[in-house]
Parts: structure tokens; C-alpha cells; sequence
């Protein structure tokens, strides 16, 4: 899984047993998440750890981890006070709210 810290985090969640596995079974490790669908789609690996957006576009069949282990992470949509075109700006916020079934159909939870 290439997503650093938040891989981490979901590492030290899971139980001792199930990390050594992971780790005695990597046979290669991804810069990014772009390899790994890659990797899956060209059939170098057998399974890779992905975003579910990610798996849901390349439809990838998904094994979700179970809840108790599983690390939420956020990406905010903000204005900053110091943008150069704040009419732009704000037409883009506005856009991505008003697409927002477009995220929650691949996967991701909206909090607004």
C-alpha cells in the first residue's frame, strides 16, 4: 500500500500475525497507488492494498478490512482566504459540492 502514514497507522491496528503475512508475501513495493492498480492489472501481484475509490474505478474486487482495524482519513475542501481569483475559486467549491453523489459513488463519505 502506498499511502505512508495512514498505511502505518492501519498496520499498527492489525494483529502481529496478519502484518508478518503481509510482509513474508510482498514481493514488490509501489511508490504510489498508480502502481499498484498497475501491478493488479497486469497481473504482477495477486493483491494490493487500495483506496476502495481506487478498486471501485478499476473494479477490482474488494476485500474490505474489518471495521476495528480499519484508519479513516480526511482530505478538506476549503477556500483560502489568500486566493489570487476568489470568484474562481469559489465557482470550483461550489462545483465539487453540487457533484458530491459523484464521490459517494465511489466510495468516499462526505461529512457536509
Amino acid at each position: 500500500m502506498a499511502l505512508g502514514k495512514l498505511y502505518l497507522k492501519i498496520k499498527n491496528k492489525l494483529p502481529e500475525k496478519v502484518v508478518e503475512a503481509i510482509e513474508d508475501n510482498c514481493i514488490i513495493k509501489a511508490t504510489n497507488v498508480a502502481q499498484i492498480a498497475n501491478y493488479l492489472k497486469m497481473n504482477v501481484v495477486d493483491a494490493g492494498i487500495l483506496f476502495e475509490s481506487v478498486a471501485k474505478v478499476f473494479k477490482f474486487k474488494i476485500i474490505n478490512i474489518p471495521e476495528k482495524y480499519l484508519v479513516v482519513d480526511k482530505a478538506p475542501l476549503i477556500i483560502l482566504k489568500y486566493s489570487k481569483d476568489k470568484k474562481i475559486t469559489k465557482d470550483f467549491f461550489n462545483f465539487i459540492i453540487s457533484k458530491r453523489e459523484i464521490f459517494k459513488n465511489y466510495g468516499y463519505k462526505i461529512c457536509f
